[in-house]
Formats: structure tokens, C-alpha cells, sequence
């Protein structure tokens, strides 16, 4: 009779052992909290409408400017002054500008429209890699500066940009 107890207390050892690793593990994944926000949702939060109107217009006037020359030729010069253009604004700008067919259009003003029509998140992502430049190059003040007019480390990613856009040869 004592083989049949001991097989009996064994088995409820494992049984108890199996219920704390399953509590253990119940309240481990209880700790995670997995959002059911998209991404959209967050740059919309992190990056609200007047930062995006702002880096929307103020990409453009990077866009349409020559690193290469050093020529600063931007088409929303009023946001320094804390104008604020909606980004539908700036493309009929763009396409009041340059007309319609966007085939005899310069490759900055296709750069510039294919920026524009760019997302939020995609605006964001290039927002903070002008931040994450600028405190490499030792700016104490990067969100301020990333926001000026004529800036070299943040022409050099919109340069960057430039570039990739077209090489696709899709604009």
C-alpha cells in the first residue's frame, strides 16, 4: 500500500508543479501589454497635424533647394515666420507653379511632390533623422535646429532623399 501512496504523492507533486508553471506563465504574459494601435495612430500622436504641415513644407523647400550649389531657393519661406501650409496647400503650389504635366517638370520639383505625398510616418521618420543627426554633430538644441532654414546636416538628408527618389525613376 505504500508503493500506491507514493505513486499517488508523486503524481500530485507534478500536478502542483505543472499548475505553478502554468500561474507563472499566466501572469508573465499578463505583464505584456500588446497595443491595438496602428502605427498611423502613434505618429499621429508623436507628430501632429501643425509639426507635419510644418516638415511637409519645409521638406519641400529643402527639396527645391541645391545642396550642391549651396543655392537656397525655398517656395515656403513664410513657415520660418510661423505660417502654416496644409500639405494639400502645397501641392496645388507646386502644381500651380510647374503645371500640371509633370513631365516637363525640374527632378526637385518631382522630389518635392513625391515628399509631399508621402505619409505622416514617412515625414516622421525623416523629422527625427534630421534630430538624430544634429545631436551626433554635438547640437545642444537638435528639435530647434532641425526646424531652420538653410541647415546643412538637414539639406544633406533631404539631399539624400532627393537622390533616392530619383534613382526610382518612378517620378
Amino acid at each position: 500500500m505504500g508503493t500506491k501512496n507514493r505513486a499517488q504523492d508523486q503524481n500530485r507533486r507534478r500536478q502542483k508543479a505543472a499548475a505553478k508553471a502554468k500561474n507563472r506563465a499566466s501572469r508573465s504574459r499578463s505583464k505584456v501589454h500588446i497595443s491595438n494601435r496602428t502605427i498611423a495612430d502613434m505618429a499621429a500622436e508623436m507628430f501632429p497635424d501643425d509639426q507635419w504641415q510644418y516638415w511637409a513644407s519645409h521638406g519641400v523647400n529643402y527639396l527645391l533647394s541645391d545642396l550642391d550649389t549651396g543655392t537656397w531657393t525655398p517656395m515656403f519661406e513664410t513657415i520660418y515666420e510661423g505660417a502654416q501650409i496644409e500639405p494639400n496647400g502645397i501641392a496645388h503650389s507646386l502644381i500651380a507653379k510647374y503645371g500640371p504635366d509633370n513631365d516637363s517638370w525640374t527632378p526637385e520639383a518631382k522630389a518635392a511632390l513625391a515628399w509631399v505625398a508621402q505619409s505622416r510616418e514617412v515625414g516622421f521618420i525623416y523629422k527625427t533623422e534630421c534630430v538624430k543627426r544634429l545631436e551626433a554633430d554635438g547640437d545642444k538644441e537638435p528639435e530647434t535646429t532641425a526646424r531652420l532654414p538653410y541647415n546643412g546636416t538637414v539639406w544633406g538628408v533631404f539631399h539624400e532623399l532627393k537622390q533616392k527618389l530619383l534613382a526610382r525613376k518612378s517620378i
